[in-house]
């Protein structure tokens, strides 16, 4: 058995987003590399600020967000999101918090495969541990044609303050203004195609 298979996320999100527990939330993780209570006006964690995804075609945002179901590596195995702006991010919750300490501590990545058409104003990378922290890395991903697995390294979530033995959020894509993009693939590994720096 492979390291890659033995690591909590797998476990819990198989790689199709077909089973994932997608959100689209009515209010983005700020977009500033700070850490954010959880009095923060911008609070993925409140009750009511979320959108909960499970059946596509769908809508959000009041209508700013349109979800579909695209091909991947395997049929429907992507989630495209056409965002008209303004704020907005998609998240994936866990029912208990996980304990990702021991592949912190090595370098394992937070990986994530994304078709970006129309790149956002910005764009952060989070993961949220209790009620409390929510940690931004603002990322840069370029428009292309085809998916790129980009890894960001857990020890630069958890140097931003993320308690890493209470993850609830494993992970949040947040964006400001129009964009269009689609995920494919969210896990932990090592096997990234761009590694992204922690800014």
């Amino acid at each position: 058995m492979s390291r890659a298979s033995r690591l909590p996320f797998l476990e819990m999100f198989p790689l199709s987003l077909k089973n994932l527990a997608l959100f689209v939330l009515t209010s983005a993780v700020a977009l500033s590399g700070c850490t954010c209570g959880s009095e923060d006006p911008v609070d993925p964690g409140k009750p009511g600020s979320q959108t909960r995804l499970t059946t596509f075609p769908a809508e959000a945002l009041d209508g700013r967000a349109k979800i579909t179901a695209e091909d991947a590596a395997v049929q429907e195995g992507s989630r495209r999101f056409r965002i008209s702006g303004g704020a907005a991010a998609v998240t994936l919750g866990t029912f208990e918090p996980l304990d990702i300490s021991r592949e912190t501590n090595g370098d394992v990545m937070l990986l994530v495969s994304i078709k970006m058409t129309d790149a956002p104003d910005r764009a952060g990378i989070a993961m949220r541990s209790g009620a409390e922290t929510a940690a931004v890395a603002d990322v840069e991903i370029p428009p292309g044609s085809d998916f790129v697995r980009y890894g960001l390294s857990l020890k630069c979530l958890r140097d931003k303050g993320v308690d890493m033995t209470k993850v609830a959020m494993p992970f949040v894509f947040a964006t400001e203004g129009a964009t269009d993009y689609a995920l494919a693939d969210v896990r932990l590994g090592t096997d990234a195609e761009v590694v992204l720096p922690c800014k």
